[in-house]
């Protein structure tokens, strides 16, 4: 395809791209996609953008595709078409790379997404918060969480929303609080290894 001298050839790059990406056939789909964003004022730009950040982040290429995801993310028009385990992915990503902005834009999609995937969102906006040590924010969406999750399938996440919402509420001096939701969380099973952690480090620090 010889994108420089026919209009047409973006769109039959983008096709064959995507195609590619579908077939498993990684690095031919990377070649052409990669190609087809550069050509000026193709109107499918985005959506050839996406799938060659699909591409790179499957292929291991992250430092790339994060920067794809993150201008994506700024783009309203494109929140359908991130896949919501991607956008969780990507959110938790870009924490652990203490770029909270590009998380927020994550989280924020996943909340606006269906139920099952708003519950992931609110929660990363909640990790969010309590990494920024916004403890309000934090305690405010924690407690959505657990009014959100319930029982059943999703409890778990409420279990991780009242560990962290023990140290929250350490943090804003209301110790009482505080303790009887640490001493009830420990009493159970808390899966999730950093959760656990930060509940037994606020109970130890209330006792001290």
């Amino acid at each position: 395809i010889r994108f420089d001298a026919d209009p047409l050839a973006p769109r039959c790059g983008y096709l064959r791209g995507t195609q590619q990406y579908r077939a498993g056939e990684t690095q031919a789909a990377i070649a052409d996609l990669r190609l087809c964003v550069r050509a000026p004022a193709f109107e499918d730009s985005g959506l050839a953008r996406l799938f060659l950040g699909y591409a790179l982040w499957e292929t291991n290429v992250e430092d790339e595709a994060l920067n794809i995801f993150a201008e994506l993310l700024q783009t309203e028009e494109m929140a359908s078409d991130f896949v919501p385990e991607l956008l969780a992915q990507i959110g938790e990503r870009h924490m652990e790379l203490n770029d909270f902005d590009a998380a927020e834009n994550a989280y924020n999609m996943l909340v606006r997404s269906e139920s099952a995937h708003r519950l992931i969102g609110l929660q990363g906006l909640g990790h969010l918060a309590f990494r920024r040590e916004q403890w309000s924010r934090a305690h405010e969406l924690f407690e959505r969480v657990g009014e959100t999750a319930g029982d059943g399938a999703t409890a778990g996440y409420a279990e991780i929303a009242a560990a962290y919402q023990g140290e929250v509420l350490r943090q804003l001096k209301r110790e009482d609080e505080a303790f009887i939701i640490l001493k009830r969380t420990l009493e159970g099973d808390i899966d999730e290894l950093r959760a656990s952690a930060v509940a037994n480090l606020a109970i130890a620090r209330i006792y001290n």
